[in-house]
């Protein structure tokens, strides 16, 4: 019996030092929730692969109260399949569905959205599909389908056109909706520092001539992060731009992105850990401060392969 314990013994062992000497253990930052100071607060959770898999929204009223959250679950590949979104109810004190997302892809990633809404069980609301067409791994059309329960087809909805500078940023992105046929609806158009971050990016409408309707202007530090942002509107009265807005951003720069978990929608261009972001709005001659977010971070210790 001693020399049966002693092998199990040493094998577990062997099998703890094999383990590691090909792991190691790497600490990165992860991003547990988001403040405002407007009374908001936004909860993250997420699996062991780090993917964000549940946030619960709340409000202040002295104390935080939920309102909605979000699961969100993934495939093999960390692509998104089902988003479900739940309200809070006071009366039934509980969460009660509200609508989910089901998202498929096909071999060129592209996706069919089937959405639901809850009553009693879920029921088919809409179907939504996009293809897109690609210049090497640059996409340079988007067109977006609806499902026609009537001609139980799909039906066009929606397309982008996409154009490229010669470093492959894009300069600008064309709308159209259909109507029997593809009518323009809009444009987006941006520019570039010698840094290749967007420096300006502008919103026009269409009514048989492009019509300026919002830009945006960002500042950089040395890092790369956008550390300012400024919008403006376009007033036709003045035939120039009007100051609205204005967002500052606020970094730790002792972590790069590669030492961040957070969900894949926060700050997806920018190279170190968010802090804070401070919102204000232009009021005649002064810009008067509205809001503060602040990003609440804590240490999670990953184990990761040699």
């Amino acid at each position: 019996m001693k020399q049966i314990t002693l092998a199990i013994t040493i094998i577990l062992t062997a099998s703890t030092a094999a383990f590691s000497q090909n792991t190691h253990t790497v600490i990165k930052q992860c991003l547990d929730s988001v403040t405002s100071s407007e009374n908001r607060k936004v909860i993250f959770t997420y699996d062991s692969n780090d993917n964000h898999i549940l946030e619960i929204n709340h409000h202040s009223d002295n104390r935080w109260l939920e309102m909605e959250k979000v699961e969100y679950a993934y495939d093999n590949d960390s692509r998104l399949i089902i988003n479900t979104r739940y309200r809070w109810y006071n009366e039934n004190n509980d969460w009660i569905r509200h609508r989910k997302c089901e998202i498929t892809y096909d071999s060129n990633d592209n996706k069919t959205l089937f959405y639901y809404y809850w009553d009693d069980d879920w029921k088919n609301d809409e179907k939504y599909k996009t293809e897109h067409t690609y210049n090497n791994t640059k996409p340079t059309m988007y067109i977006g389908y609806v499902w026609s329960n009537t001609n139980d087809d799909w039906i066009e909805l929606e397309k982008q056109e996409i154009a490229y500078d010669d470093n492959d940023n894009m300069i600008n992105r064309v709308y159209y909706y259909w109507n029997n046929n593809w009518k323009i609806s809009g444009k987006h158009e941006f520019t570039y520092d010698s840094n290749d971050n967007i420096a300006t990016y502008i919103r026009y409408g269409w009514d048989d001539d492009w019509i300026k309707e919002n830009k945006e202007e960002y500042t950089y530090d040395n890092n790369g992060n956008s550390t300012m942002i400024i919008f403006y509107y376009w007033e036709e009265e003045t035939n120039d731009w009007e100051l609205a807005r204005k967002f500052e951003y606020i970094f730790d720069t002792s972590y790069s992105k590669a030492d961040l978990i957070m969900p894949s929608y926060v700050h997806t261009s920018e190279v170190n850990m968010p802090m804070k972001e401070i919102h204000y709005e232009w009021q005649e001659t002064e810009w008067i401060q509205r809001e503060v977010v602040t990003y609440h971070w804590s240490a999670k210790e990953i184990i990761v392969n040699k």
